[in-house]
């Protein structure tokens, strides 16, 4: 083999080599990037879900708050729920509660 074949050849498998050892960096690079974002876009979303989920329970607890606080609510509710319970003598035995589901 002539020596033009054979450096041609070595700087061939040379180029080649740093080609695929560059590609290889970027690649990890591109890699690692990729990861970082996605949970750092993961961990703000939880965040986010977190507050509104925060907020929610915070709202449903100042809901109840006023429902209890309020007395005649309370009576008013009492006297209703005491009042379904109660069979309606008027209608008789064998008219169904739920009128819909009898």
């Amino acid at each position: 083999m002539k020596i033009q074949k054979k450096l041609v050849l070595a700087f061939t498998a040379i180029s080649i080599a740093s080609i695929c050892a560059a590609a290889l960096v970027f690649y990890l690079h591109a890699k690692n990037s990729a990861t970082t974002q996605i949970l750092r876009h993961l961990e703000s979303v939880a965040a986010i879900q977190k507050n509104r989920i925060q907020s929610l329970i915070e709202e449903n607890f100042e809901k109840l708050h006023l429902v209890t606080d309020s007395t005649q609510l309370r009576v008013s509710l009492g006297n209703f729920t005491t009042a379904a319970m109660r069979p309606n003598v008027k209608q008789g035995a064998k008219r169904p509660f739920f009128p819909g589901l009898g």
